[in-house]
């Protein structure tokens, strides 16, 4: 379901021939409309088949449609094997639900850690930490152990707050490399979806990977062209199934935004 105050909030900005369709952006892109998701097959032997399309509120994030796009196919018995989308889509919780509730395998490039220690490679970064879920706490890469363990939401999301005292971190030699603050503070998600998410992006370094995704590539330009007259242009979604829709193959995932 759509956060109920996500969405009053994308309906402040609207346009007076249509309640409904709202100001959105994604990248560079700027509109006043919607969004259309279309999912299609992409196996290299068969013809491409869209079987599934949905129109969202333009504002709201891409991950909050898979649960119905999910349920739609899944209910249509053509859900995939692999679910190709783009990063908008793919999220610790999405991860999680598509695999638990649907037993199909979303691929997509994750959203990548934009903290300094993960941007400058030279300090501690999350990786670095042992993670300790049996016993609710965590060790740092200089053996010392957090001293609280807080489950809490952030932007509607389930989170855990890990941080380690003043006083360890003040005596810490190596402090500067860990933090620029009194303490180190973690903020992980919940144990299926971390290690999902950490899973997820190990697999993103692979060639493996590289191989499976470039099954996605090119489809805002195809469907672009075709979708340019009618005043919808291409930002995105994909999904993929490597047999037919029967054998759960691959299936992508195509989203175009729609405008006014």
């Amino acid at each position: 379901m759509v956060d109920q105050d996500r969405l009053e909030a994308a309906r402040l900005f609207f346009s007076p021939y249509d309640l409904d369709a709202s100001a959105a952006k994604k990248r560079s892109t700027y509109w006043i409309g919607y969004k259309v998701h279309f999912t299609e097959t992409c196996d290299e032997d068969r013809p491409h088949l869209i079987t599934h399309v949905v129109t969202a509120i333009g504002p709201i994030p891409d991950r909050d449609e898979l649960p119905e796009i999910h349920a739609a196919l899944q209910q249509q018995d053509l859900l995939p094997q692999q679910h190709l989308v783009d990063a908008g889509y793919v999220d610790a919780e999405a991860l999680v639900a598509s695999q638990t509730e649907y037993h199909l395998d979303l691929v997509g490039p994750t959203a990548q850690d934009h903290r300094w220690q993960a941007q400058e490679q030279k300090g501690y970064a999350l990786p670095d930490f042992f993670i300790d879920w049996q016993h609710e706490q965590a060790r740092c890469p200089q053996g010392q152990i957090s001293s609280s363990w807080t489950p809490t939401r952030t932007r509607d999301q389930e989170v855990i707050k890990i941080k380690f005292g003043y006083a360890t971190c003040g005596a810490c030699p190596v402090r500067a490399l860990c933090t620029h603050s009194r303490q180190r503070t973690l903020t992980v998600r919940r144990h299926e979806a971390h290690v999902a998410l950490e899973a997820a992006r190990q697999r993103e370094q692979t060639k493996e990977f590289a191989e499976v995704y470039a099954g996605r590539a090119g489809i805002e330009g195809v469907h672009g062209k075709a979708s340019a007259a009618n005043g919808i242009a291409p930002v995105a979604l994909h999904w993929r199934a490597t047999h037919a829709p029967a054998t759960r193959g691959n299936c992508r995932c195509h989203q175009f935004v729609s405008t006014l």
